[in-house]
């Protein structure tokens, strides 16, 4: 079972759309459950790093609050 995961990690990560995140060293978070039947999987930043990017931009002068 273990293999399956890696593997699931691995095309996450290497899904054409998760390239800038992978870049950057984003890993794939996901869950499936042994019983699952359907996995819907995705990758994207977490809220926190979100934020920091946000905030960053914000005191450079680049984004203004809304």
């Amino acid at each position: 079972m273990q293999s399956e995961f890696q593997k699931i990690f691995q095309e996450i990560q290497a899904d054409p759309d998760n390239e800038s995140f992978t870049k950057q060293g984003i890993k794939p978070l996901y869950y499936a459950s042994s019983s699952a039947r359907i996995n819907i999987i995705g990758q994207a930043d977490s809220l926190g790093d979100e934020f920091v990017s946000r905030y960053s931009a914000y005191l450079n002068g680049c984004l203004i609050p809304s």
